[in-house]
């Protein structure tokens, strides 16, 4: 996927950032669903719980509903705004969701995936330049290529100061 992305960039960046977009709603309706069903504990004929059919969707329930609305809001204010505080809070949503699938019961299925990832990453970052055009980095130039909230970023705190 990061080399098909290096490959054709400039005519996949629009819809690889729609599609992280759409994950990121997904994400922000499990995260919220989940906080208002287990931290408000609601009983099974409170409002929360209701469902509702939507045609081509199937049922939802009020919290889907909700944190749906809500991953939205954030979705398309990051979209237009590219706030990096927005952008963090998608990031880590999408982190959250993806530990949760997960679920990582041992400690050995872990520390597997992160030697790989480890490996994968120097692959890309490291030894990636002796054999694409003009020696760059795949991981690099997909990295500073795309503008989607799957990094965390900090702004610039201090202004340039002339000595």
């Amino acid at each position: 996927m990061l080399f098909i992305l290096y490959l054709f960039l400039d005519y996949l960046k629009d819809i690889f950032s729609i599609l992280i977009l759409l994950s990121c709603v997904g994400c922000a309706s499990i995260i919220v669903e989940d906080f208002l069903l287990q931290g408000l504990k609601p009983g099974p004929n409170d409002l929360l719980r209701k469902e509702y059919k939507f045609p081509f969707f199937g049922a939802a329930n009020v919290a889907s509903i909700i944190g749906t609305g809500i991953g939205l809001v954030v979705a398309i204010s990051w979209y237009f705004t590219h706030n990096w505080i927005l952008n963090n809070v998608l990031g880590i949503m999408l982190s959250i969701t993806f530990l949760k699938t997960l679920r990582l019961t041992t400690m050995m299925p872990g520390l597997l995936l992160l030697g790989l990832l480890f490996f994968y990453d120097i692959f890309w970052v490291f030894i990636s330049p002796m054999f694409t055009s003009g020696g760059q980095s795949v991981m690099v130039v997909v990295a500073t290529g795309l503008d989607i909230p799957i990094k965390l970023v900090m702004p610039y705190l201090m202004h340039d100061v002339p000595v």
